[in-house]
């Protein structure tokens, strides 16, 4: 029992640093969100994300659409645990607490604790769907489904503590062949990163989902094309954030790639490029259904894509120059080229 207080104290305190690092990297993100969504209703938004829980256990519900959501689900609670995966670890401490002899069941049973102050707000959402179960049933599938949830998540936490050291040194000498050797610098960069990346993508892949579904809701009228700009200015600051990645890279290397034949803006090229075809790639799927859809003419169309394209490469310089203050200048960037986009399509 004394090792499981002390053990468990020394990991809430690095998850609690952890955490207060990535409010103060984030906290300008956060102050646009409190300012462009002020008095957030908290309670609806909790029930709205309860729904797909309480559906799961729902009777009626197809073994198709079930089995959705449960994959669904249980691929949210996954992320967020990668996405706290070092704070979750203990951070700087993991390295240190890796040597000491401590019993699997203490560890695991640590663990288990770090990740329920980490899920305070998946389980609020739980809480929601077992406070509106109806039945002994539901309530027992609710139950069955976070015990369901936090073991992946243990999963998940333990395989990445497992392969964390010999995972990096697998990428860090990982060679890409049979392609471009930068292009193979920059993927290298993106696999060290992989998690931040496949997140950022996702992310791409959902808004450019939820717009086109709010669009086919307005039937493509007026109101789909103003809502396709909205949406391109979100996947470009997605995507713009993979500049950071990428120059943080570069910066690692930069005794080595300063002795190569390079020239100026070599890398700021290249990342641009890469980025750009991420880009071109992602707005085509939002753009060509709204096209299709009657929403743009063929013209319209390719005048957003080029402003998008346009978009995504004026972030570099905010991203990567914008110092301390980047979020606020590439959030800036974006809403002023949003505006001045939908003024243009609706004039």
């Amino acid at each position: 029992m004394r090792a499981y207080l002390l053990y468990s104290r020394h990991r809430l305190g690095w998850y609690a640093l952890s955490g207060r690092q990535a409010l103060t990297r984030h906290w300008q993100w956060l102050l646009l969100a409190a300012l462009i969504v002020p008095g957030v209703p908290v309670l609806p938004l909790l029930a709205g994300a309860a729904q797909p829980l309480a559906a799961l256990v729902t009777p009626g519900l197809g073994w198709l659409e079930r089995l959705a959501l449960l994959v669904a689900v249980e691929a949210f609670a996954a992320a967020w645990a990668l996405m706290q995966r070092r704070g979750l670890a203990g951070g700087a401490f993991a390295a240190y607490a890796a040597t000491l002899p401590v019993p699997k069941p203490v560890d695991r049973l640590v663990d288990l604790t770090v990740l329920l102050v980490a899920d305070l707000l998946p389980l609020l959402v739980f809480a929601v769907a077992l406070a509106g179960s109806k039945s002994a049933a539901s309530t027992t599938g609710i139950v069955a489904l976070l015990a369901l949830t936090l073991a992946l998540q243990l999963l998940v936490l333990g395989a990445g503590r497992a392969r964390g050291t010999v995972r990096h040194e697998k990428s860090s000498s990982r060679h890409w062949l049979r392609m471009p050797p930068a292009l193979g610098v920059q993927l290298g960069i993106f696999a060290e990163h992989k998690t931040a990346v496949a997140m950022r993508l996702g992310a791409v892949v959902l808004v450019c989902w939820g717009a086109l579904m709010l669009a086919r809701g307005f039937r493509f009228d007026g109101r789909a094309l103003p809502t396709g700009i909205a949406a391109t200015a979100v996947i470009d600051l997605l995507l713009g954030g993979l500049y950071r990645v990428l120059e943080a890279g570069h910066q690692r290397a930069r005794d080595y790639l300063s002795t190569l034949p390079l020239r100026p803006g070599f890398w700021m090229r290249r990342d641009t490029g890469l980025l750009l075809g991420i880009g071109t790639a992602s707005l085509l799927s939002l753009l060509a259904p709204l096209v299709v859809g009657g929403a743009a003419s063929v013209a319209t169309g390719l005048w957003v894509l080029a402003g998008g394209l346009a978009l995504l490469g004026a972030l570099r310089w905010a991203v990567v120059r914008g110092g301390r203050f980047a979020p606020l200048l590439a959030a800036a960037l974006a809403a002023g080229w949003t505006g001045a986009a939908i003024a243009a399509v609706l004039r």
